[in-house]
């Protein structure tokens, strides 16, 4: 589902104000930045102060999966041989992914079972707000923009918002999706129970070359410490055929 521009504005609109009020009630949240934004000058005070206001936008849960899954997202960048620059616009892109939510009603959020028709189309839109708001923060943001509204993409082309495939979703928006869904399948939510770890691993490594680009996977896997799950059978040891058949010291091409 595309947005149109009202009804774009009218959602933006109702995310500043929720920012505004947000910001008040959260403001001894502390923001945690990995030293890769200030060891390579990523962002300005200023960027940094509005970055402190976008994650007070989120509530605990969302703040915490973002924080997860940043960490995670900057080791599978390092697993690419991504330059510095470009892991510490995946570790920012990663944190603010969720931005768009903070414009979705709390009813649809923090429902109890699965959401209607209706419902998922609403939270299908989470992905274009996020792009505009950062679009329209300027600064270091409006290059998150891009990454950010890419992040539900499939690598088959059945994902949303626009329905691109392989390559031409952006390589950081390939890592979000595969580091997202499996914080998500790993973490209690409000419609579901946490899996395993190693369920999780092998969701993963089953849906490369479908929902997740593999060589991503591939890299995820090397990442993560999957030799845990060896001897569960879930996983090939250690990250068995993904390795063998992928150059990852080349996948940053």
């Amino acid at each position: 589902m595309l947005i149109n521009h009202a009804s774009l504005l009218s959602l933006t609109d109702r995310l500043r104000r929720k920012l505004s009020y947000m910001s008040v009630s959260n403001h001894r949240r502390k923001l945690i930045c990995s030293p890769i934004l200030l060891e390579n000058n990523l962002v300005t005070a200023s960027e940094m102060a509005m970055l402190q206001a976008f994650l007070s936008s989120y509530d605990h849960n969302t703040y915490e999966h973002a924080y997860r899954i940043a960490g995670t997202a900057l080791e599978v960048a390092y697993s690419l041989d991504l330059t510095e620059e470009d892991a510490g616009l995946i570790y920012l892109s990663a944190l603010l992914h969720d931005i768009g939510k903070a414009a979705i009603p709390s009813a649809i959020l923090q429902k109890r079972g699965p959401l209607d028709e209706g419902e998922q189309q609403v939270m299908r839109l989470h992905p274009q707000i996020g792009q505009h708001m950062l679009a329209q923060a300027g600064g270091v943001f409006s290059r998150l923009a891009d990454i950010v509204v890419a992040h539900h993409e499939r690598w088959d082309g059945q994902g949303y918002p626009f329905g691109l495939a392989g390559e031409d979703i952006p390589l950081a928006g390939r890592i979000l999706a595969v580091v997202d869904s499996f914080d998500a399948m790993t973490s209690e939510r409000a419609y579901q129970e946490p899996q395993s770890m190693a369920v999780a691993y092998a969701e993963v490594e089953r849906c490369a070359g479908s929902q997740y680009d593999p060589r991503v996977v591939a890299a995820f896997l090397s990442a993560c410490d999957t030799r845990t799950v060896v001897n569960t059978g879930l996983i090939a040891a250690p990250f068995g055929p993904w390795l063998a058949r992928t150059n990852v010291s080349a996948l940053s091409a």
